[in-house]
């Protein structure tokens, strides 16, 4: 199996890779057929990804933080399949929400309904009250979102 990589001046070259070899072929589509075939091509390809990585290191279950937005969706799809491709139980899958001043009730209950959606397991732990007091401790404001404002959130959740 072979995978394309360009080196940032687009020059390919070809890798050889055990990864792919699961993988549906890209059919010669256009328009919307033509992204949604590519995007369900690149879910795969990391589900695959992480399902190796997970049998190497003989994990069978995952951690992930979720914030009800797209990009820990997709991590939290992408999960799930690879955990499917294990044959493993969606119960592996341990979901995180972390919700603080700036999180929206909309954003929090997507984070629970794709988790139950899933079949994870999830947890909410809130870090309001933690992320003020780290805030107060630095003379901030605690209204004002800046980058301070995002970093001790960030930090948190890590």
């Amino acid at each position: 199996n072979k995978l394309a990589h360009a080196d940032g001046q687009n020059n390919y070259r070809i890798i050889e890779t055990s990864i792919v070899k699961n993988l549906p072929k890209l059919k010669t589509s256009s328009g919307i057929a033509r992204q949604l075939e590519g995007s369900k091509f690149i879910l795969e390809l990391g589900a695959q990804g992480l399902a190796t990585a997970l049998k190497s290191s003989d994990m069978t279950k995952v951690v992930l933080g979720i914030s009800g937005g797209i990009d820990s969706a997709v991590a939290a799809i992408m999960a799930k399949r690879a955990l499917d491709i294990l044959e493993l139980p969606a119960s592996n899958l341990h979901t995180v929400g972390m919700p603080a001043s700036a999180s929206t009730g909309k954003t929090q209950a997507n984070a629970t309904k794709l988790a139950e959606a899933l079949g994870a397991t999830h947890q909410i732990i809130p870090i309001t009250d933690i992320t003020n007091n780290i805030l107060r401790s630095t003379g901030h404001d605690q209204s004002t979102q800046d980058v301070e404002f995002e970093n001790a959130h960030a930090r948190l959740r890590k």
